[in-house]
């Protein structure tokens, strides 16, 4: 069951390579561990993101019922749970300093795999949740 709350602390840099998720799965050299990332996530209101692992960087797929089309973009470490949507070729959205959309991750309770995930959809919008289906 993932956490229905959104807020997430303030994380230091030096956090990054305490990634408490990364390390129970076996990431000893780095924090960034695509493995428990990977797999496909629900909204009952906006559709399926899946997140797929390609030359090891984390891709995902948004399938919707709304006007947009189905969008696929990279997705980069940003800090401890979270990841960023740092490029979506098909809308030349390309963004390494400041992106918009990041991805918060809920862990499970004792760190070994992912739940959901926690993004914004766009500026303006409230937080959305993915559950992880099984």
């Amino acid at each position: 069951m993932v956490s229905k709350t959104h807020e997430q602390p303030i994380i230091d840099a030096s956090e990054l390579t305490s990634n408490p998720l990364s390390q129970a799965l076996g990431a000893k050299s780095s924090w960034y561990a695509p493995a428990p990332y990977r797999g496909t996530f629900k909204n009952a209101d906006y559709g399926t993101i899946t997140i797929t692992e390609r030359e090891g960087k984390l891709w995902f797929n948004l399938q919707s019922s709304e006007v947009d089309p189905d969008l696929t973009g990279l997705l980069l470490p940003w800090s401890r749970n979270v990841m960023a949507v740092c490029e979506i070729p098909a809308l030349g959205y390309r963004e390494y300093e400041e992106p918009v959309m990041k991805f918060r991750f809920v862990p499970d309770d004792e760190a070994e795999k992912v739940t959901g995930f926690w993004v914004n959809l766009d500026e303006e919008s409230e937080p959305v949740l993915f559950e992880k289906l099984e």
